[in-house]
């Protein structure tokens, strides 16, 4: 067996060579030839390491995924999905660890080899990290299925918003092993390293990280979900959108304002559309001519009007009405109707339909409605 190694080393070598008056040989394919043939039983073995460790791979990436649907069942989890994700990275790591062991079986240098170990480390520790990410990007696309079918506009931003920490942390723990373990760097030394490189993007980004610090009081709180119709800092409208950056808001006259979300959480904000109803305050005004018995019929006649209105709920809330004040050019009957709907445009029908319906019964009673006078009277010097 030896000799005929040797023979056919040698008949390699000479079919690499080129015959110039001499036996020109290539070096470099006959040192290859050479350990191919030293070290064959080896790249055997390693050959055969390599077949077996892909169907053991998919024993072991079944054995996991058979222990984790036992265990995610029990909480319910789209455990064909999550396991399913790990199939890739497990196989992987499978294979490159038999190959890796193999190569144990053939002889190389030992400089060589701690290259490979460092390597096999390295790579390891990315699979692990890449495993955990495609389990995260499953469980993101969970949640955010979840999410949609709440209307509550807030879990899909923690979801938006935990995903790319989540995916950072991972990179950053996985970055920290390989530095420790294979380049023996100092962790706390990176960890300083890192603060400090922290702080010089915080400080050229802090608006931006304020905006999400007041995206997560927005979440922590929930003020306010889309549709909602609220005011604060001189603004008012209805909620179209709440995102990491910024809140957008539709006004009335339907302009669009979004507002930085650092100013939304530091702000007093009114929800007006969490109220339970809605309060209308008007006042009418009589001539002075008019007579106490004339104003105890008009007060009878505007809480008539305001009783009858469907939106009115005299148990709930009871319409009141009352002789005020004497004004500058008016006797004023004030009225407070609170409205049983939370709908704008709702509202401001009804409001017409009562102020056109108390006119009409004003003007059948000839009750005369005051407006501002002023009378000057001038002297002759």
């Amino acid at each position: 067996m030896c000799g005929f190694n040797v023979f056919f080393a040698a008949a390699a070598c000479e079919a690499a060579g080129v015959q110039n008056g001499g036996c020109v040989i290539s070096d470099l394919w006959c040192n290859l030839v050479k350990w191919v043939v030293a070290n064959q039983v080896g790249l055997l073995l390693l050959a055969i390491c390599v077949a077996v460790s892909i169907p053991l791979s998919i024993i072991i990436s079944v054995v996991i995924r058979t222990v984790l649907k036992a265990m995610l069942k029990r909480s319910k989890k789209d455990e064909n999905k999550i396991t399913a994700s790990l199939n890739k990275p497990i196989l992987f790591a499978g294979i490159f660890s038999g190959f890796v062991y193999g190569l144990r079986m053939i002889s190389l240098p030992i400089g060589f080899m701690a290259f490979i170990h460092r390597a096999y480390y390295v790579v390891m520790v990315c699979t692990v990290a890449w495993a955990l990410l495609r389990v995260l990007s499953v469980m993101k696309l969970l949640l955010q299925e979840i999410a949609k079918k709440t209307e509550n506009v807030y879990d899909d931003l923690l979801v938006s918003l935990v995903y790319p920490v989540l995916k950072a942390v991972v990179w950053v723990l996985a970055i920290f092993f390989v530095a420790e373990n294979v380049f023996n760097f100092k962790v706390t030394t990176l960890i300083a390293g890192a603060g400090v490189a922290a702080m010089a993007v915080a400080f050229a980004a802090q608006n931006t990280i304020a905006n999400i610090f007041g995206a997560l009081a927005l979440i922590s709180d929930r003020p306010f979900t889309i549709g909602d119709m609220i005011s604060f800092n001189g603004k008012r409208g209805s909620v179209v959108a709440i995102g990491l950056r910024s809140t957008t808001l539709r006004t009335l006259d339907g302009t669009v304002w979004c507002v930085p979300n650092k100013e939304v959480a530091e702000a007093s904000i009114e929800n007006i559309s969490k109220r339970p109803n809605i309060k209308w305050s008007f006042a009418v005004d009589l001539v002075y001519e008019t007579t106490p018995e004339q104003i105890r019929l008009a007060k009878k006649l505007v809480e008539e009007v305001l009783l009858a209105n469907p939106l009115t709920d005299p148990e709930k809330n009871a319409p009141a009405v009352w002789f005020s004040e004497y004004a500058q050019s008016s006797l004023r009957i004030t009225a407070i109707n609170w409205f049983q709907t939370t709908d704008w445009g709702e509202f401001c029908a009804q409001r017409e339909i009562i102020q056109l319906q108390i006119l009409e019964k004003l003007a059948e009673a000839k009750l005369e409605l005051a407006f501002n006078t002023q009378t000057v009277h001038l002297i002759n010097g």
